[in-house]
């Protein structure tokens, strides 16, 4: 039956005077026609529609919600896409400070300067492109901030450790060239780093307490390693061990002055 013929019996079927049949003719119509639904709705509340303006209404909302749902996405890819670019600059930056990458900081004992160790060149994001630049993550960098800034950047070789002297004019620090370590003494006031295994090797030379007991295999075993600072006068307590003439092992500690070169109380084990 079509609509409008159900649209004018709806008042009598609202107020109950329809005859069953009648009553339910309407009622199977309605079950399939959302039109005579709305427009039966709005009788009983008392409020007159017009069903179809109401159902175009819908129809033509339809696409807006549609475009508000495509903004939203957009607006939500936007915020993913600058929040991401925001973190990588953030992140780059950071990387590039070597923030990442400290593995020892240390203030000198009067303050006025901090040394930074860091796993790897960090002069810049790309260190290749620096004179001099150790390759990336070979080596480390020591930089120098405060009375006196700086980096010194060493290649081929693994960070142990450093120590300030007590009158904070000296760095000692201990790296590994192929699983053998070197002390390098690090003169902040002069200026230079020196190997210090090769000038406490000389100092040795000059005892009979060892040249006595080592051949020029000894020397080749010989194995130091830096124990403390003794005092504001640049003595530090060295360990030593080597393999003597005889072939047994000796081991011991001494005091080496770093500013004289001089070798004093030299304990054996």
């Amino acid at each position: 039956m079509k609509c409008e013929i159900i649209k004018d019996m709806l008042p009598l079927y609202v107020d109950g005077i329809c005859s069953i049949e009648t009553s339910e003719l309407i009622e199977k119509h309605l079950e399939t026609c959302e039109s005579c639904k709305i427009e039966l709705k709005s009788m009983k509340s008392g409020i007159t529609l017009d069903a179809k303006a109401i159902e175009d209404n819908m129809k033509a909302k339809k696409p807006f919600k549609k475009i508000e749902r495509k903004n939203m996405y957009l607006y939500i890819g936007i915020i993913s896409i600058v929040s991401l670019v925001v973190i990588s600059i953030i992140t780059l930056t950071l990387w590039s400070s070597g923030v990442f990458s400290v593995i020892d900081k240390q203030i000198s004992p009067d303050g006025l300067t901090t040394v930074t160790v860091y796993d790897k060149d960090v002069r810049g994001i790309f260190p290749e492109d620096i004179p001099y630049a150790i390759p990336k993550d070979v080596g480390f960098m020591m930089e120098f901030t405060g009375a006196i800034n700086g980096n010194v950047s060493y290649g081929g070789c693994d960070f142990e450790y450093l120590e300030w002297s007590p009158c904070s004019n000296y760095i000692i620090f201990s790296v590994f060239y192929e699983d053998e370590r070197y002390l390098k003494l690090d003169d902040i006031q002069g200026g230079e780093i020196a190997e210090l295994n090769w000038y406490i090797n000389m100092s040795m030379n000059y005892r009979d307490e060892f040249t006595s007991i080592m051949s020029s295999e000894s020397w080749e075993t010989l194995e130091l390693n830096f124990i403390e600072w003794i005092d504001a006068n640049a003595n530090m307590k060295v360990s030593f061990e080597f393999t003597d003439k005889q072939g047994t092992l000796q081991n011991g500690t001494m005091i080496y002055n770093c500013e004289t070169g001089v070798i004093t109380e030299i304990e054996f084990n």
